[in-house]
């Protein structure tokens, strides 16, 4: 217990010697305290005055298949939706691509001689973000895949 008393005593004297830098580590810990206890709190008041749910029957678990557990699924987990969301988000780029692929190839062939890339690359970015087909259309005037949408 001794030892203790020492380290608190030594620590004090340590503290007091730089009393900025001691007001600075005060604060900051009084911050990493006190901001996790009141988001906590606040959470709790708003979570308990959430109306109940009006048919929790609906409410849908979602399971990934796992040999490794006793019942051959498990619950799906945050890691698992994140990279759920990659591989998704992977596949929208390709398919993008063959998109600008295929009016790049349509603009070509409408242009001719007269074709420019840089021209074919101004217009799409002009175009701004609306979905390719939309681009194809203003571009082109080819409306099949406009017609599609409707």
């Amino acid at each position: 217990m001794r030892s203790v008393w020492s380290d608190v005593r030594r620590s004090a004297r340590s503290l007091s010697t730089t009393p900025g830098q001691s007001a600075a580590a005060l604060l900051a810990l009084s911050l990493g305290i006190a901001a996790p206890v009141t988001l906590y709190t606040a959470f709790r008041v708003v979570a308990d005055d959430l109306p109940p749910i009006p048919h929790p029957e609906r409410i849908a678990r979602l399971y990934v298949a796992d040999a490794t557990t006793p019942v051959g699924r498990r619950a799906l987990r945050a890691t698992d939706l994140i990279r759920l969301v990659d591989q998704l988000q992977g596949t929208s780029y390709v398919i993008g691509k063959i998109h600008i692929e295929k009016l790049l190839a349509d603009r070509a062939r409408q242009l001719g001689g007269g074709f420019s890339l840089r021209a074919f690359m101004d217009g799409v970015f002009a175009a701004g973000m609306i979905p390719v087909s939309m681009i194809r259309w203003e571009m082109t005037g080819l409306d099949d895949e406009v017609v599609r949408l409707r």
